[in-house]
Parts: C-alpha cells; sequence; structure tokens
C-alpha cells in the first residue's frame, strides 16, 4: 500500500522532505485549466461549483519544490447529507493512498436555541441543520490517520492539480 507514511519516507529518503519557503500561492477555483463537461458551473465569490461527478484541473505554478499544504476555500451546499467527497491528483496521479476520499466537513447549526425536557424534565438538544457558510480546510486524512494536514511535493514549475468528485456538490472559491 502507498500509505501517507511511505509516502513521507520516500519523500525523505530522496532529500525533499522540506516545507518550501514561499509566499502563498493561491489560485481562483474559477481560473481552472480544464473541467470534465458538466462537471463545473460558475458559482459565487469567483468560486465554481462541482457535482457528484467529474474531474476538475488547475495549474499552479510553484516557484520551488518542496513540499506544500493544499488548502481549499469552500461553501458546502445544503441539497445532501451525504459526505462531501474529492480525490486529488497531481500531475496524473494519486500522490499516496490518503490523497482518495478526502472529505470536507459540512457545517450544522442548532434547529433552535430552546432546549426541550422531557416528561422526567431530562432536557434534550435541539436537532441539527445544515449551516452553509464558506470555510476553508488544509487537505488531511479523512480517518484522521495522520496528524495534522497532508504536506504534498510539489516540482518547481508548473503543476497540475486534479479535483474529481466522487460524491456530493461542493462549491469552491480557491485553493
Amino acid at each position: 500500500p502507498n500509505s501517507y507514511n511511505s509516502y513521507l519516507s520516500r519523500l525523505t529518503a530522496e532529500g525533499n522532505i522540506h516545507e518550501a519557503n514561499t509566499e502563498d500561492i493561491i489560485v481562483q477555483a474559477a481560473d481552472y485549466k480544464k473541467a470534465t463537461p458538466s462537471s463545473a458551473v460558475a458559482g459565487t465569490n469567483n468560486g465554481i461549483y462541482t457535482y457528484e461527478s467529474g474531474k476538475v484541473d488547475y495549474e499552479v505554478n510553484v516557484p520551488e519544490s518542496g513540499t506544500y499544504y493544499i488548502e481549499v476555500g469552500y461553501l458546502p451546499t445544503a441539497d445532501s447529507n451525504n459526505a462531501i467527497v474529492r480525490n486529488l491528483y497531481i500531475n496524473g496521479k494519486v500522490p499516496f493512498d490518503g490523497a482518495e476520499g478526502l472529505t470536507f466537513d459540512r457545517m450544522w447549526t442548532d434547529s433552535s436555541k430552546d432546549f426541550l425536557m422531557d416528561s422526567s424534565k431530562n432536557q434534550g438538544f435541539p436537532s441539527q441543520v445544515q449551516s452553509p457558510v464558506w470555510t476553508y480546510t488544509r487537505l488531511e486524512s479523512s480517518d484522521r490517520s495522520a496528524t495534522g494536514p497532508y504536506m504534498f511535493y510539489l516540482e518547481k514549475g508548473k503543476n497540475t492539480l486534479t479535483f474529481e468528485a466522487v460524491q456530493a456538490t461542493l462549491e469552491m472559491s480557491y485553493i
């Protein structure tokens, strides 16, 4: 298996496990290079909606070879309760097993500010409803098997990041 730990070990052995010393590189989601048909449509805040299937490619020009964190600004749409799942390819390859099945959290809030009491005077909590708000995440282990966000090795120059939709709609604003 190509685990994240194996990936890090390989990068270490190759001398490539250093955080690049550059300023943030930001790509607006609407500036994608290629999208499979009907997989991306214009959203709000320079964002794009990505649906339950399809791929969207982004070209990222990296000033220095090294490891980078990948952060995504997104809006979880309230059209489903399903987990939001994406696969990440870097230059056409999934770098390690954990880059498949990346989940993006939905935001929830109480349906009411009132706490209910049952006949025994036990306090019950209100139900939860989705609260779609813009948020961001650094890509990390969906099953929390790795501590902290993932580090991805990128070569100096042009790199292609591909997000493949697996499940649920997501509006992305930046990478």
